[in-house]
Formats: C-alpha cells, structure tokens, sequence
C-alpha cells in the first residue's frame, strides 16, 4: 500500500489514457443519431444485461432528472412498448439471448431501437435502428487488430459506454434548455 491519492497512481491515469484512446473511436455522427432518437420518442425504454444492465440504468436515472418518460425493462411497472416509444439497448456482444428477445418485442411494436455495443454486425446490430459500435476487449478495431485492455473482463466497454451516456445528457441538457438545479429537483427525495 502506498499513501498516494488515487488520482496519482500508475493504474489510474493508464485506465484513463486508454478510455481517452478508445472514445475517439466512437463515431460522434451515431452519438448523435442516438440522441435524436431520444428526443424523438414519447417515452424511452432501457435494457441490458449484468453490468451493461446497470450502466443502461445509470443512464435512465438521468434521463428521468431530465423529465423524460423512462422506464427499465423487466421491472414490474414497466407498460408496454408501443409505436413512438424507444428501447435503448446496452450489450457488449449484441447476442445475449434475453436482451435480443426484448429487441424483437420492440420491433413487433414498431418501437425504435438504439443499440451500444462491440459487434454491430450481431443479431440486436442488424435488428437495431441505430447502432453505435463502442470498442471493447476481443472487439476488432477500426484498423482491423483486436482490441486489448487493462482493465477486466468487460469493463473498457461499459466504462465507455457509461461516457457516451454521459455526453449524451450534458448534450439533451442543453437541446431541452435544462439547468442542473432543474435536474436536482427531479432527484428522488425517497432515499
């Protein structure tokens, strides 16, 4: 154990330097299309598995501080998805079976689908309206070498995933003209 503070040690700034590295590689133009699809729809779904399940509902805690109708799928007063609504899905591999079945309902409800995930060309990919490819281990990189990490098992992706999310409220914040105190206000009091 050393008595350095976190934010100086070695392993840090190495994770940083790598989600640095790899967030260049998101294509900002599908980022966008996200959240013109967030903007668009009457109410917005989440979803996802493990811990790309708990990042997705990072994210719907925010877009409910926004104002917005959200709701995580599964959860027992989750209404059902309709025409005009959208489901955004996080998934690493875009195979798990359960979150891709939930793509299908969607789509058999003329929902949206926006997708965060390593393998575009998966079974949710090619469901999915819009398709945001973020990298993460075993992924392929844009110059077609696999992509390592230094950080376990999936991390580089939700970690990755977590900032896209993140970007994407600073840039609704602004679209819906919402002020963090408005934000606050809409923060649970039931804690």
């Amino acid at each position: 154990m050393t008595d350095q503070p976190l934010g100086t040690g070695p392993r840090l700034r190495a994770i940083i330097a790598e989600l640095d590295r790899w967030a260049a590689a998101i294509p900002v133009a599908d980022v966008d299309r996200v959240r013109a699809e967030v903007r668009a729809a009457r109410r917005v779904f989440v979803a996802g598995a493990g811990k790309s399940g708990l990042v997705a509902r990072a994210f719907a805690c925010r877009l409910v501080h926004l104002g917005l109708v959200v709701h995580v799928a599964g959860d027992i007063t989750t209404p059902a998805i309709e025409k005009g609504d959208l489901l955004l899905v996080t998934s690493g591999s875009g195979e798990t079976a359960g979150i891709a079945a939930l793509v299908a309902t969607a789509k058999a409800a003329q929902a949206k689908v926006a997708l965060l995930t390593m393998g575009s060309d998966s079974t949710m990919g090619r469901a999915a309206d819009v398709v945001v490819r973020v990298p993460g281990a075993g992924a392929t990189a844009p110059d077609g070498t696999r992509i390592t990490s230094i950080q376990p098992l999936g991390s580089l992706f939700e970690d990755l995933c977590l900032l896209v999310y993140d970007t994407l409220v600073g840039e609704l914040m602004a679209d819906l003209d919402q002020s963090e105190q408005q934000l606050r206000g809409r923060h649970t009091n039931l804690e």
